[in-house]
């Protein structure tokens, strides 16, 4: 088996090939859409509501762009589905909020914290446990 660190007498050699192929891993993995990407929508999906309709979680696309992807939700209330806008209290007594988020949405096991909140905590721990893989 070779050695990674070898003294010459310049100095110190570094083979540096198990380096270059786990930095070739995590480009390919963070990069392609079947990798960090596509398991970061899958999350945006599951924490997106479902609502009345369906047509938030059906409305949810995940775009290549030039600088890597985004997740686009092409409906009119985006925003008040992620940041709690809902009327706080509700109008007319319709009791379906709480907080400002929809009571559909609210989990006994956590407080609701929208759409970007979890996806973002899943992503880095997706990440991180991909990084103790390479090594």
């Amino acid at each position: 088996m070779p050695r990674r660190i070898t003294k010459t007498a310049n100095g110190v050699n570094l083979d540096d090939r198990k380096f270059k192929k786990n930095m070739k891993k995590l480009k390919r993995y963070v990069t392609k859409r079947s990798g960090l990407p596509g398991e970061v929508f899958k999350e945006w999906k599951r924490v997106t509501p479902k609502g009345e309709t369906g047509k938030a979680k059906r409305s949810n696309k995940l775009r290549r762009t030039s600088k890597g992807y985004t997740i686009s939700g092409e409906y009119d209330y985006s925003g008040v589905i992620d940041r709690g806008e809902y009327p706080n209290p509700p109008k007319q007594g319709t009791n379906k909020t709480t907080g400002g988020y929809s009571r559909k949405n609210l989990s006994k096991a956590r407080p609701y914290k929208g759409l970007v909140e979890p996806s973002l905590e899943y992503t880095i721990k997706r990440f991180k446990r991909f990084i103790r893989r390479l090594k």
